[in-house]
């Protein structure tokens, strides 16, 4: 974990999904299955305490997660 409490992988799957990339595209670029972004982009949500992806990038940019 870094500074922030979140793991670097995570940290790279936030910052392609706010580049705009599909859960898919982040798997292929990731080298991981599509269901691993999906699960641990849930994880984010719960570990940021909301409800959208919407809310989980907001979340991420404003505590410095990305």
């Amino acid at each position: 974990d870094t500074e922030s409490g979140i793991d670097p992988a995570d940290m790279k799957i936030l910052g392609l999904l706010l580049a705009g990339l599909t859960d898919q595209s982040v798997a292929g670029q990731l080298d991981v299955s599509v269901r691993t972004v999906q699960r641990r982009v849930k994880h984010l949500m719960e570990t940021a305490g909301v409800q959208t992806r919407m809310q989980l990038g907001w979340h991420a940019a404003r505590n410095g997660w990305v």
